[in-house]
């Protein structure tokens, strides 16, 4: 009995069949392929620059926004140092005669190791590092390692021949360090040093290494080490460019109020006294954020009782005649006696163009020149004159004292000072600065130390616009929305720097004069010999020396807490009355927090690097740095 072989029987057999032929296809070996040749890196791609060369000329050029925009030059120099043990290290892309290697934000460091007697060396290794080296009277000193990045050059290998004598490399320079777990930007290089006592020091600084490892001899690994120090200098650069006081300060202000930032103080008298206090405004670019080389143009403005204001601007007591000289005096008597009989000779108008210094209400009182701290003749005079009857000549005198103290401030105009005054120094003059301060703060193991230091002041004029003043408006017309300021927005104490990070205030709007004060008088009300009256001043403020002061306000927080390092930038408003140890008014400081950046603001965002030449962004500083 044959058996024949099912149709089921037959496909399991081909199945059978198929799955050894895959079997033995998966078995097979591939044949092993020839190495790949050694590999050699190509040549660097050379720096383009627009400007020329010393034998080349310049014919024609097109000045473009954006990807090909350059404001600096590329550096074309290099920097070389070595070692007696024949190693060197050549950075390119560097100043002519630097020496110091400079790089910037997200630079790319191209050089050339130099290795004499190459038989011998294992690897080449190129290593970057960053510390940050704080010292403080109290907390002592403590140095932390920002980051640490090694980069292995050349290495020996069997495949590899003996050690070139020239080695290229290139590496990324970081610009970030971790922070518990956050990521910061690096500090730039910077050292500052301040004796005595508080004493304080800090230092962030940045290091490339070159190691070369040689073969063991006698049981010991000889390594060859070069160490140089390079700046790290990334640049910032303004959200926008500052405007250019081309017309009046009043007429910009109406036009393009969101311009401009105003700074509110206010300069108070003593307890016991019945001077006002005069109210400090300051006008400044309303970004906050300004280059170091850019000039920062200000308008400051102060808003008093006439009374408060002779007090600031003549002698401080005037019990003594030796607090003002006899020309003084003379000029201030015959000025007042001068104005005064011209306004009884034409005086065929109730209206003059002084009387529009008179902006704010105040309650009606006259004037009491025995608490105003102006000179004798100036209050004798006013006295006799006061017991008149007479409402014309009520008016007239109120205008003769407004333009006699304004005739005071052109003439003291000199006092507002150029330079920093003498310590404490007694003085018949005041003394009004706009100034630059920089404040460095240090913490070692939870003590602070800080320290300041004027970086440039400014200059001021007394402007054209005071003496027309901006317009006082009647009550019918006064805005009632609630967000027009109160007079509670004046802070009660001076504003100084402190040892925490100030964010920079957002822009806003200037405030209205005639909300400074209360509305219980007639706008028109000629009897009040105790006006309001506002003076002006237009000026300028930079740097002094912006190459001395090469980076901005920073900080730097290492990755292990126990210390920091802080810089912020201030500027300053300053008011020291004549005699500030006698006078009814009390010294006035007050600081708004700013911010200085490495560039001007302009409307392109992306630029080609400074250092290298390459495409590279700008970091734009928002308007409310961190």
């Amino acid at each position: 009995m044959s058996l024949d072989p099912s149709p089921s029987s037959s496909s399991s057999s081909q199945m059978m069949d198929t799955d050894t032929r895959s079997w033995e296809v998966d078995l097979r070996v591939p044949t092993p392929t020839p190495s790949l040749p050694p590999y050699s890196p190509s040549q660097l791609t050379p720096a383009y620059s627009s400007n020329p060369r010393d034998d080349e000329e310049r014919l024609a050029i097109t000045e473009r926004e954006g990807l090909y925009a350059s404001s600096r030059p590329i550096r074309t120099g290099t920097f070389t140092t070595s070692t007696r043990r024949g190693v060197a290290i050549t950075l390119l892309n560097q100043e002519p005669n630097a020496s110091i290697p400079c790089f910037g934000k997200n630079a790319r460091i191209c050089g050339m190791v130099n290795v004499a007697g190459g038989y011998d060396v294992e690897s080449v290794e190129v290593l970057l590092e960053g510390h940050l080296k704080l010292t403080i009277a109290e907390g002592g000193k403590k140095t932390k390692s920002l980051f640490s990045s090694s980069h292995t050059v050349w290495s020996r290998s069997p495949h590899n021949p003996p050690c070139p004598e020239s080695l290229p490399f290139v590496i990324a320079m970081p610009y970030t360090y971790t922070d518990n777990d956050r990521v910061r930007p690096l500090p730039p290089s910077y050292q500052v040093i301040f004796p005595g006592v508080p004493g304080l020091f800090a230092h962030s600084i940045y290091n490339i290494t070159v190691r070369v490892t040689r073969e063991r001899r006698l049981l010991r690994r000889k390594i060859d080490t070069l160490q140089t120090e390079m700046r790290y200098h990334p640049r910032t650069r303004a959200p926008r460019p500052i405007l250019k006081p081309t017309l009046p300060f009043f007429t910009i202000i109406k036009i393009a109020p969101e311009e401009f930032c105003q700074v509110q103080s206010s300069m108070k008298s003593r307890a016991r006294s019945a001077l006002e206090r005069i109210h400090c405004l300051l006008f400044i670019p309303s970004s906050c954020i300004y280059a170091i080389t850019e000039e920062i143009p200000f308008h400051l403005q102060l808003v008093g009782r006439m009374s408060s204001l002779l007090s600031l601007l003549c002698c401080a007591d005037t019990s003594h005649h030796n607090c003002s000289t006899n020309s003084d005096r003379t000029f201030a008597a015959d000025s007042l006696r001068s104005l005064h009989r011209s306004y009884f000779t034409d005086g065929t108008s109730d209206e003059c163009p002084q009387s529009r210094h008179h902006v704010g209400r105040g309650p009606s009182h006259p004037m009491n020149l025995a608490a105003s701290s102006v000179p004798d003749l100036l209050r004798t005079y006013a006295h006799s004159q006061h017991e008149s009857d007479d409402r014309r000549y009520l008016h007239s005198h109120s205008n003769a004292s407004t333009s006699l103290l304004h005739t005071l401030q052109s003439r003291l105009a000199h006092t507002l000072t150029n330079g920093t005054p003498k310590h404490r120094r007694r003085t018949a003059r005041p003394v009004i600065r706009v100034f630059l301060l920089r404040q460095i703060t240090v913490e070692v193991r939870g003590q602070k130390a800080w320290r300041t230091c004027v970086l440039g002041e400014g200059v001021m004029a007394p402007t054209a616009s005071s003496t027309s003043g901006p317009q006082r408006r009647r009550s019918s017309n006064r805005s009632s929305s609630p967000d027009s300021p109160q007079r509670d927005d004046f802070a009660d104490t001076d504003h100084q720097p402190e040892s925490d990070y100030v964010h920079v205030d957002s822009p806003s709007k200037p405030h209205h004069f005639d909300t400074f004060f209360d509305e219980e008088r007639d706008p028109d009300d000629e009897d009040d010999l105790d006006p309001t009256l506002a003076l002006d001043w237009d000026g300028t403020l930079r740097v002094a020396s912006p190459e001395e002061v090469q980076v901005g306000g920073f900080a730097a927080w290492p990755p292990v807490s126990g210390g920091g390092l802080m810089v912020k930038d201030f500027v300053v408003l300053s008011i020291v009355p004549p005699e500030p140890a006698r006078n009814e008014l009390v010294e006035h400081q007050w600081a708004h927090p700013v911010r200085l950046v490495t560039d001007p603001g302009r409307s392109a965002g992306v630029e080609r690097d400074w250092c290298t030449g390459h495409v590279t962004d700008i970091l734009h500083v928002p308007h409310s740095p961190s």
